[in-house]
């Protein structure tokens, strides 16, 4: 029997997914066009958190996190 993954889950893997990628591309060289083609993607189709992602690199927290 197959295991299935609720919707929530699915959502949840894939942001994991999207902000290991924004870590990639923070650490890359700025001569990688793949991983520039790649955040170019991410700041299209979630500019949220590409936002938050960018807040966290200047020191600022994300909006919804609790001190």
């Amino acid at each position: 029997m197959p295991v299935t993954t609720s919707p929530l889950r699915r959502h949840e893997e894939a942001e994991r997914s999207e902000c290991a990628r924004l870590v990639r591309w923070s650490r890359a060289s700025a001569r990688d066009t793949a991983i520039m083609l790649d955040a170019s993607q991410l700041r299209r189709t979630n500019p949220t958190l590409v936002r938050a992602f960018e807040a966290r690199l200047q020191g600022a927290a994300f909006p919804n996190e609790q001190d």
